[in-house]
């Protein structure tokens, strides 16, 4: 993720007119905004994929972990 933050704000510092074009002509959405969607939709995919991972992987380790831990395993 910090590299696709970063990349966009180099995009952005480095080739401003290229986001400031429009999509198609006649339009008022430029590809800049459509850039910054998209990141925000990868952030929030990442952030579901952790918390699937999280959930069926690394929850079930530390059940596992704290079980025998207080068992004295």
């Amino acid at each position: 993720m910090i590299f696709t933050y970063y990349g966009f704000i180099l995009f952005v510092a480095l080739a401003p007119h290229v986001l400031a074009r429009p999509i198609y002509a006649g339009a008022t959405t430029n590809i800049g905004i459509v850039a910054g969607v998209g990141i925000i939709l990868i952030a929030v995919g990442l952030t579901a994929w952790y918390a699937l991972r999280a959930t069926r992987t690394l929850d079930p380790l530390l059940s596992a972990l704290l079980a025998n831990a207080r068992h004295g395993d």
